[in-house]
């Protein structure tokens, strides 16, 4: 199982989606946050084509949340040429519809949240808070700040 989850710079109005500065993929033990806006990284086509491979594995389970806008900025680095295949994801769990589901299902009191929100979610089902502040920072800056490496893991 790998959790997938992508960070950029805030839409403007009228200018399109802005592509991934940061993707972070984690396991049960290890977290890795991989820098998108380092082009001199002489390995970028190659993670990327693995990560490609992970989403499409039928042998990997892949946790996202809200995971559907994650796999569309995705998508954005995939287009590297004009003649790239579509970005494949198979095993996808999106623990935003699980939570929601289950809230929905739930009877027995205290219902578990139906806001549709991580923070919200993570407080509903665990009690742990989780700062959202650096959310939409710029993503694209770099260096990346203190707190947004911490954010990001």
């Amino acid at each position: 199982t790998v959790a997938i989850d992508l960070e950029w710079r805030p839409d403007a109005p009228h200018r399109g989606m802005n592509r991934p500065s940061l993707l972070q993929l984690s396991t049960a033990t290890s977290v890795w946050l991989l820098d998108l806006e380092m082009p001199e990284f002489a390995g970028a086509n190659e993670l990327l084509d693995q990560v490609m491979a992970l989403l499409a594995s039928n042998e990997h389970r892949v946790l996202g949340f809200g995971i559907q806008g994650d796999l569309d900025r995705l998508q954005l680095l995939c287009r590297r040429e004009p003649s790239a295949a579509p970005l494949v994801a198979r095993r996808v769990v999106d623990l935003r519809d699980a939570c929601l589901s289950a809230a929905s299902a739930t009877a027995a009191p205290p219902a578990p949240s139906c806001e549709p929100g991580l923070a919200a979610q993570l407080h509903a089902w665990t009690g742990l808070s989780l700062d959202k502040a650096e959310q939409c920072s710029d993503w694209a800056a770099r260096p990346l700040s203190a707190s947004q490496l911490a954010y990001a893991a």
